[in-house]
């Protein structure tokens, strides 16, 4: 087996302007629909027999199906290399971005993509996603830069659906909760007078009580502490 070109970690990037520099400096790659991939590569893992911890730590952003050591690919000493395939592309995108550089027992991994592992129905399915994804976002754009129907459409029936329901809950009465009052109902007024005579004598009732209360300690000290109890 050969090392390919792809698979080769690119150097560091020195030559961008200072307000797009991050806090870590990284090379600068962009990835095609051909050079992504499903499959990654997953170099400088030391030969200690950690298999299942790593891919219990990818099987974290993306379901695996399948995975296989690479025992005759070129690598240093004590390390080896692991073929990883996931369910969905864009698991293996989060994987690649999270776990490149991980230090993983003493030493830093570098993923990559492997499209040359891919089979013909593998790169088929990969660019009808891709076609699907570009169309939708372009039906989108030109839904709001120029209005086209098919997305004014949709709002229209849901704007539709909302009308009939609030049609049908003003118009019918059977929708209402709770007991109706008749048609000839008043709401009734209270006169000023009446409340105010009712709370006059509530207070002068509570002000006697009192009064009477006190009265009696003074002149029963003993009987002080039961009174205070109650």
């Amino acid at each position: 087996m050969e090392v390919l070109p792809h698979h080769i970690k690119p150097e560091v990037c020195h030559t961008r302007p200072k307000y797009r520099q991050g806090k870590i400096p990284k090379a600068v790659k962009v990835y095609t629909c051909a050079q992504e991939s499903k499959y990654l590569l997953v170099i400088n893992i030391p030969s200690i027999g950690v298999h299942n911890e790593l891919t219990k730590l990818f099987s974290v952003y993306g379901s695996i199906d399948k995975h296989k050591i690479l025992d005759e690919y070129p690598c240093d000493k004590f390390c080896e290399t692991i073929l990883i395939k996931f369910n969905k592309i864009e698991h293996a995108r989060t994987a690649k971005i999270k776990l490149d550089n991980y230090n993983f027992y003493g030493g830093s991994l570098h993923v990559c993509y492997a499209p040359e592992y891919e089979s013909i129905e593998d790169t088929r399915e990969k660019l009808n996603e891709r076609k699907y994804i570009v169309s939708i976002k372009c039906k989108k754009y030109d839904s709001i830069k120029y209005g086209t129907p098919e997305f004014d459409s949709k709002k229209l029936k849901k704007v539709k659906k909302k009308l009939k329901k609030t049609e049908n809950l003003t118009n019918t009465s059977e929708n209402i909760i709770g007991p109706q009052l008749p048609s000839n109902w008043v709401k009734p007024t209270i006169t000023g007078s009446v409340s105010y005579d009712q709370t006059v004598k509530e207070i002068r009732k509570k002000m006697e009580k009192t009064q009477s209360r006190d009265h009696y300690v003074s002149i029963y000290p003993k009987k002080r502490k039961k009174i205070l109890q109650l």
